[in-house]
């Protein structure tokens, strides 16, 4: 964009008389090149700014760890993840019994 302005500002100062259609392209095109511009300075800037999202997301991740290791902790202290232990004798044809009068 700036070298078809400055070419443009060459050939006028050369006496150069310049086609009103390249001179319309040019009025038309430079709006659009300060959009592109500014859309490409916020892209550079959202690439930099990712390198400080780089602890939190670390940070994320050992704390997800950890929580995984200690419910595993707790699961494996409460005998959760164990079969359960039966001590002592259980009369299981009373509670057949019932089952088959349920029925």
């Amino acid at each position: 964009m700036t070298g078809a302005v400055t070419a443009i500002e060459m050939a006028n100062d050369a006496g150069i008389t310049v086609d009103q259609a390249m001179q319309d392209a040019v009025d038309i095109l430079q709006p659009s090149f300060t959009i592109f511009s500014t859309a490409c300075d916020n892209l550079d800037g959202l690439v930099t700014n990712f390198g400080g999202l780089l602890v939190p997301g670390f940070c994320g991740i050992i704390a997800s760890v950890y929580c995984l290791f200690i419910v595993d902790g707790l699961c494996c202290a409460a005998k959760c993840c164990s079969s359960p232990k039966v001590t002592g004798k259980v009369d299981t044809s009373a509670t057949i019994n019932k089952a088959v009068q349920d029925v």
